[in-house]
């Protein structure tokens, strides 16, 4: 018998002649047998011999010469009963059947892509809503930052104090009162990086003290010398705060001048080294001797009281002597006076 056609099931059991049904496929002809039990070539086909029908139709049912199925027949009682006449009224209706499953399985086909088209715009729209609230969230968001840094330009331009926004090490933003002080015009500080405007000695630890304020986050003091942009050196007190800028970590520097309060505190210094090593020096050279001004006298107690009356003469301080009369209050008095800066 033929081989059955490429994607039919190869014969097994079944309600029907398998061997019939493939060769109707293949061929895509009818097949009519008056008598299939005894006549044509069907014959040994497992279901003729067990069922022993005795007439069989079986044809294919086509639409623009495609096969959509297979129409079978079979009547058990009577050979002949498929007549030309009745051959011809069943190949109508096998084409009507045809056009009619074609019809559904586009119908089915087009219900499928209906189903799924719209599973995609359900999908499209939900991830349009989704991108919608995302768009508005950046918005939002960039809206946020954009008044953040309205806002710290703001305030940077309302204050006496130097402000600087550094971000990766550079600088973003300068106020005026820190070209003022630094006597940079604002678009050259700008391309300058910052540690070159300190001192050579001071650029370690400013840059020590910047990548702490990174890590740390908090607020932090830093005194050092800076070169401003006519030459001079000025004392200045930097402290820093990390901020967002723009959307992105940054540091924003506060800087003072605060060189008349150096140079105040370093001759305070130098002045109490000086008085320091001028005590030393007259207390070395009172231990030998026996006459202090007018006061005569050279035992430990009388050193005692030399040494009272130099620290009592080095000050400016008011000065109160307490004693009874006749003990030499007017005298030590007089020594201090001669002694200190008040005779003039």
């Amino acid at each position: 018998y033929p081989e059955p056609a490429e994607g039919f099931p190869k014969p097994c059991r079944s309600p029907f002649p398998s061997t019939i049904i493939h060769y109707v496929a293949r061929t895509k002809k009818p097949v009519v047998l008056g008598d299939a039990a005894r006549e044509g070539q069907f014959t040994q086909d497992r279901y003729i011999l067990q069922q022993q029908p005795r007439s069989v139709l079986c044809t294919p049912l086509l639409n623009q010469r495609k096969l959509v199925g297979i129409l079978y027949l079979e009547n058990n009682l009577t050979a002949e009963a498929f007549t030309p006449d009745r051959l011809e009224v069943l190949r109508l209706l096998s084409s009507q059947a045809a056009i009619s499953i074609e019809n559904a399985s586009l119908y089915n086909t087009l219900e499928q892509k209906v189903e799924l088209v719209e599973e995609r715009t359900a999908e499209l729209t939900k991830a349009n809503e989704q991108l919608q609230q995302e768009i508005a969230e950046r918005k939002h968001a960039e809206h946020a930052v954009r008044a953040s840094a309205q806002q710290y330009r703001a305030l940077a331009e309302h204050v006496a104090d130097g402000i600087a926004i550094l971000r990766e090490g550079s600088f973003v933003f300068v106020n005026d009162a820190l070209c003022s002080m630094l006597r940079y015009p604002a678009d050259r500080l700008l391309r300058i990086k910052p540690v070159d405007l300190f001192r050579q000695k001071d650029r370690e630890p400013f840059l020590t003290w910047f990548q702490q304020r990174m890590q740390a986050g908090s607020i932090a003091s830093l005194q050092a010398v800076c070169r401003t942009g006519d030459g001079q050196e000025i004392w200045t007190e930097e402290r820093s705060r990390v901020i967002e800028w723009e959307g992105k970590s940054a540091i924003m520097v506060t800087m003072r001048d605060i060189t008349d309060r150096k140079l105040s505190e370093f001759e305070m210094e130098r002045r109490r080294e000086q008085l320091h090593k001028e005590n030393i020096l007259l207390r070395s050279t009172m231990k030998e001797r026996y006459k202090f001004g007018e006061i005569v006298g050279k035992s430990p107690a009388m050193q005692e009281v030399y040494e009272l009356v130099a620290q009592a003469s080095a000050t400016e301080a008011n000065v109160i002597i307490y004693g009874e009369s006749g003990t030499g209050k007017e005298l030590i008095a007089t020594t201090i006076h001669h002694l200190s800066g008040r005779r003039t």
